[in-house]
């Protein structure tokens, strides 16, 4: 993909700009879980490339072609491996010209893109929405009058129409629209429908829900913004949970005021899709926001954990104090406590001394907890994994409270679930992996290979690695090469020990 000039850059943008490599939190479909997770991958910014990687291993390799500008990042996994566009610069301005288009996988997206008239998209075009991934196809369709949006604006997913509405000729939005969730996705298909005046939200809006296999759309929820144009939420909502991305019905339900929560907040389950109703309805939650308008939680709480879906019920229960967690939280799952731990006093929101908290991996099936000490809102000293009492893996942080990983750990991989319990033992030195990295499957190896022993935290030499989805249903393996991150020449897709077929790497 060549990047686009950038005009507004956040800190995070900037930084890769002027020190070169930092870590970026991207999003990833664990389509194993139904869960979206958050998770830190490493960025190196030259003056001529920009390159993603994970774990050691390129994603990226983006050579920028547009002098003087900063590249737009990329936030996504699926888009990081996939995503690709195919276009003409201009000889004497390096600007963008003519038709550009998106492939996916190698393959045209048929019908997306558009074109570029010195550098400014002109005339109709069809855009990836900015979470297009593997299971959020979604486009948005209409047209540019010198890089501004204008007239009626199409969001379209599965070949349908789902919202959209009107730009006016300065490119605001205005009358009625029906907007998609940032994070809207097969299983978690989210719309927002009300009415738009110079790109502020006014009036009454309405908030529907569709999962992936329901027949059609239902109102979960909305509330009135004020008509004075200052975009402020007012009087009674009922809303999705903030930040919320997975397979849950959760909403939270209260008042606003010149567009801040205040009075009490109350979270509900509804059930009639649940796994056990009466665990949902036990998981019902929330507490109290202060009467002053500066929308901080006070009191006593009861939240849902990042781990509540549909099938997986986990709250946390404890107080607040000026909008910070303060004392013992209990983590607990189906009223269960199976966790917690305590904030500082002082009302810093830092968590201290030892926790029990819910990792990445925990799942309905699959409880794995992960415990430790925390020094400052640091991990420090030994943490293990454990899964139902049984500790599958673990490792030390340095004391200097940076949370840098050091000697021997045992990892648990991102789609962790029952059916592919996928771990990966080694060492690290300084926060980066060296050394022998085994990959095991239960207590099998299934493969593994080396990273350089300089620091830089590279993979290199032969690997043999898993797919996403070994062990559920699937036990494919890739045998290959890397160099300094890269895979290069030949890597075999491998089945239950046999060669399937073969794929050639060329950098």
């Amino acid at each position: 993909m060549n990047f686009q000039a950038q005009n507004n850059l956040d800190c995070q943008d900037i930084r890769i700009w002027r020190l070169g490599t930092i870590d970026l939190e991207v999003k990833k479909l664990l389509y194993n879980q139904y869960q979206l997770l958050t998770k830190k991958i490493q960025i190196l910014q030259t003056k001529e490339n920009l390159v993603y990687l994970e774990d050691g291993a390129i994603l990226r390799n983006e050579q920028l072609k547009i002098s003087n500008n900063h590249p737009q990042l990329l936030k996504y996994v699926d888009q990081i491996k996939y995503l690709q566009w195919e276009g003409q610069y201009g000889e004497k301005y390096k600007k963008k010209v003519g038709y550009w288009q998106p492939t996916w996988q190698g393959k045209e997206l048929k019908g997306a893109g558009g074109y570029y008239d010195n550098g400014l998209k002109q005339g109709l075009w069809k855009e990836l929405a900015k979470n297009y991934q593997i299971q959020a196809q979604i486009y948005e369709k209409g047209e540019y009058i010198n890089d501004i949006k204008q007239g009626t604006w199409k969001y379209i997913y599965n070949n349908d129409i789902i919202g959209g509405g009107y730009y006016d000729y300065q490119g605001l939005k205005n009358g009625k629209w029906i907007e998609l969730h940032d994070e809207f996705w097969k299983d978690e298909q989210i719309l927002y429908i009300g009415e738009y005046k110079d790109n502020r939200k006014i009036g009454i809006w309405d908030i529907w829900f569709k999962e992936e296999y329901g027949i059609k759309f239902q109102q979960i929820g909305g509330g009135s913004y004020d008509c004075g144009g200052d975009n402020n939420k007012i009087g009674r909502w009922i809303e999705p949970i903030d930040g919320r991305t997975c397979a849950s019905k959760a909403t939270q339900n209260g008042a606003y005021k010149n567009g801040k929560k205040i009075g009490r907040w109350d979270i509900k389950q509804k059930g009639e899709l649940m796994y056990n109703i009466k665990i949902a309805q036990q998981n019902s939650g929330g507490g109290l926001y202060d009467s002053e308008g500066n929308g901080h939680k006070i009191g006593k709480w009861v939240e849902l954990n990042d781990r509540f879906d549909n099938w997986t019920f986990v709250t946390e229960k404890g107080k607040y104090q000026n909008g910070q967690r303060v004392g013992k939280w209990a983590i607990k799952f189906e009223e269960e406590k199976i966790g917690g731990g305590s904030y500082d006093e002082i009302g810093n929101g830092i968590k201290i001394g030892n926790w029990v908290e819910l990792s990445y991996a925990f799942w309905r099936d699959v409880q794995v907890t992960q415990y430790g000490e925390y020094k400052n809102g640091k991990k420090v000293g030994r943490w293990f994994f454990e899964n139902e009492e049984e500790q599958i893996g673990g490792g030390s942080y340095h004391e200097d409270g940076n949370e840098t990983k050091i000697g021997y750990w045992g990892e648990l991989s991102d789609e962790f679930s029952s059916g592919s319990e996928i771990t990966y033992n080694g060492q690290y030195k300084d926060g980066k992996k060296v050394g022998r990295w085994d990959i095991m499957f239960r207590d099998e190896q299934i493969g593994g290979g080396s990273y350089d022993d300089e620091g830089y935290g590279l993979k290199i030499g032969k690997w043999i690695e898993s797919t996403e989805i070994f062990g559920l249903g699937s036990e494919i393996t890739y045998n290959g090469e890397y160099q300094n991150g890269k895979k290069v020449g030949k890597w075999l897709e491998m089945r239950d020990t046999q060669q399937q077929r073969q794929i050639d790497y060329d950098y």
